[in-house]
């Protein structure tokens, strides 16, 4: 009889094991890294890119982490997402100023509902520390003036303020200018410790502890 329970122990624990790799692995799905987005024919225009350009809807910044699921037997990414951000930039000739980005922690989503609780319980614990925000201080000069439709790569130099916890940041970055619009995408590496964030742990999963910070951000001159 103890042979017979044994068995049938280990027979429920595999089908949970395997019910649970099913479910880690078929559930959800991975967003791909932020990407500068097609736009439309015509979305181009003429003139100058210079003024005033405040973040607007089709935005996001989000988090992207390393996942272990039971030890080291499956690796996915972690991806969260907010799209309530707010900022903006002042283009003028070459030079842009007054860059901020300010993200609510506390509406970052991602494809599971527990992993969103617990991080916010224990990791980013966003009601004590609701926002985050990457500033530029100081103004920065363009290599060229941003040409309509055409892509520049430059990398923002700032402090990032996260988990309350404020430390410089280097974001490379992807920006074009469309006439209408203006998009810029990028990611940075995070170390979670540096911003005082207990790695999340759990029996089933672990978190790495470095990750990436990524941005997706549409402006909209004032």
């Amino acid at each position: 009889m103890k042979k017979r329970n044994l068995f049938i122990g280990l027979a429920v624990l595999a089908v949970a094991l395997i019910a649970g790799v099913s479910w880690y692995l078929l559930s959800g799905s991975e967003p791909s890294a932020p990407s500068l987005p097609e736009r439309a024919s015509g979305a181009t225009g003429s003139g100058s890119a210079d003024g005033e350009w405040r973040i607007s809807e089709g935005s996001f910044v989000g988090y992207r982490v390393p996942e272990r699921f039971i030890g080291e037997i499956i690796d996915k990414d972690a991806v969260g997402r907010t799209s309530d951000v707010t900022g903006g930039l002042t283009v003028s000739g070459l030079e842009v100023s007054n860059l901020e980005i300010e993200a609510n922690t506390t509406s970052i989503t991602s494809d599971r509902v527990p992993r969103d609780t617990y991080l916010a319980s224990n990791a980013l614990e966003t009601s004590a520390f609701p926002t985050a925000e990457f500033v530029v201080d100081d103004p920065f000069e363009l290599e060229a003036k941003p040409v309509s439709g055409s892509t520049i790569t430059l990398t923002l130099r700032g402090m990032l303020t996260l988990h309350g916890q404020t430390r410089s940041l280097e974001i490379p970055v992807e920006a074009r200018w469309n006439g209408a619009t203006m998009d810029v995408v990028g990611a940075a590496p995070i170390v979670l410790a540096d911003y005082g964030i207990k790695t999340p742990s759990t029996p089933i999963v672990s978190v790495a502890g470095t990750g990436s910070l990524e941005i997706q951000l549409i402006l909209r001159r004032r």
